[in-house]
């Protein structure tokens, strides 16, 4: 059976809604080495899509407060998987850290925490907020959604050139305005990009493909490929396009699970 996405479930009380004029730069740093050593493709998919979203979240102090069904809501999963993706995270030798509350109403809440980072140039890739805020992360499949952590791991400013200045005032100098575009480039072999992403197969990995493309996340670029015979993707820090608040909100609501033809509604800007 192909794989499935979920929005979160409300059990009470308010529930998460998507909002409109979200910022389009602000980000948040997402460690390289979580992928590069080989961990990131070990995680099951219900880590691998909550993880994002929880770090989202953390303020400057490194804290946060989301709640299950609003983790589900972004990371377009149930509250099983996301209770599933959560234990799991907590269970591994990463600096995650999660404490209960009781909040004023006497329910029982979690606090979540990640060390603040001091950025360190090539340790980090920025993660934009609106990938989240656009519903966007929400709508891929799991295997997509680990895909795209991976293929921005290996981002390229060129289709040749290493990322070595990522959002400083020390810009390098074929990408003056890096903190402000819109995509990178990504070059990795395609067996690569299986292995750091958990991916076994390569019919698996061109469905991924396919959900990154279609839900504006990544985008084939023949014109940039090389005589190497590698395939150039480009990888969307901020998606062309987003979907819809009535619509997200909706499915919030409806409870019900997303398919192809529901995701071709959409906003072109916000």
């Amino acid at each position: 059976m192909g794989e499935r996405t979920f929005f979160g479930h409300r059990q009470s009380g308010p529930t998460f809604r998507f909002k409109e004029g979200f910022d389009l730069l602000r980000y948040f740093w997402f460690p390289r080495d979580l992928v590069k050593n080989g961990l990131w493709g070990t995680w099951p998919t219900a880590a691998q899509a909550v993880f994002p979203v929880i770090l989202h979240f953390m303020d400057k102090r490194g804290t946060c407060f989301p709640g299950l069904d609003t983790i589900g809501v972004l990371a377009g999963r149930d509250r099983k998987t996301v209770s599933e993706g959560v234990d799991f995270l907590l269970s591994q030798h990463i600096p995650l850290e999660r404490s209960t509350r009781i909040t004023a109403a006497g329910r029982k809440a979690y606090t979540y925490r990640w060390p603040v980072v001091t950025r360190q140039r090539g340790l980090f890739f920025p993660f934009r907020h609106c990938v989240f805020d656009g519903g966007n992360w929400a709508m891929l499949t799991p295997t997509a959604q680990a895909l795209y952590v991976t293929m921005r791991t290996f981002g390229l400013i060129s289709g040749d050139g290493e990322i070595d200045i990522v959002f400083s005032e020390d810009l390098s100098g074929d990408a003056p305005d890096y903190g402000k575009r819109d995509f990178e480039f990504c070059r990795a072999d395609l067996d690569v990009l299986c292995a750091l992403s958990g991916i076994r197969s390569r019919r698996t990995l061109n469905a991924a493909l396919d959900s990154l493309c279609v839900n504006w996340l990544a985008a084939r670029d023949a014109g940039m490929d090389y005589e190497d015979g590698a395939e150039t993707w480009r990888v969307f820090l901020t998606p062309p396009r987003y979907f819809k608040r009535d619509y997200l909100n909706a499915a919030i609501d409806k409870k019900f699970p997303l398919s192809k033809k529901l995701t071709k509604r959409f906003n072109k800007e916000v």
